[in-house]
């Protein structure tokens, strides 16, 4: 898969690190299917207290899911371009231009 996307830095948000379009993307396309590591609510006391509690979703009534992939790094906005659609069934967190 080519993805659209590369890891810069944000000029607007103090240079934190978060992906930047690498060429125009067109709305509802696809940026990236990203794999993901389900955690058990039960172990998320041990989650929470590392850094990487910044890169989890809520992904059902009974776990979070740790994404893997470059998109992980979307920043939130409140006005954002990007949405997540979290893909049951093949297990991956689906990131689309909006």
């Amino acid at each position: 898969m080519n993805i659209p996307i590369y890891i810069g830095t944000s000029e607007k948000l103090n240079n934190i690190r978060c992906i930047k379009a690498a060429r125009d993307i067109k709305e509802g396309e696809l940026i990236e299917s990203c794999p993901i590591i389900l955690l058990a609510f039960s172990e998320l006391d041990y989650h929470d207290k590392t850094v990487l509690s910044h890169y989890s979703y809520n992904w059902n009534d009974t776990h979070d899911a740790f994404v893997l992939g470059y998109c992980v790094l979307t920043n939130h906005s409140y006005e954002p371009n990007t949405k997540f659609v979290r893909n049951f069934k093949t297990k991956k967190m689906e990131y689309f231009a909006i």
